[in-house]
């Protein structure tokens, strides 16, 4: 399923993402967890979004692809904010707060 298609906008309607997992735990620097519930009533109703994305979201969206294949090679390197690769998952590395 290709990212950002319709069909996977779809499947994540409603459910909990990695992307709101940040926030309904309170580690969000961006999002609080109101916010989070807020955007996900509103996503469930059908309401229009209320954030439609930045310079740092346009950004990402953009390089997503390239950093994907870094990883998919075998580049685990951190680069700033990086990735983290551990038994097989890929996730935003925050600096100053370990995995656990």
């Amino acid at each position: 399923m290709e990212q950002r298609s319709e069909e996977w906008f779809a499947e994540r309607k409603g459910r909990v993402t990695a992307s709101m997992v940040g926030a309904i735990l309170g580690l969000s620097p961006n999002l609080s967890r109101a916010g989070a519930m807020r955007r996900m009533v509103r996503d469930a109703h059908g309401a229009e979004p209320e954030f439609f994305g930045n310079i740092a979201t346009q950004y990402g969206e953009r390089n997503e692809d390239g950093a994907v294949d870094r990883i998919l090679l075998g580049d685990r390197e951190p680069r700033g904010q990086g990735w983290l690769c551990d038994q097989g998952r890929l996730g935003r590395v925050q600096p100053g707060r370990p995995h656990q």
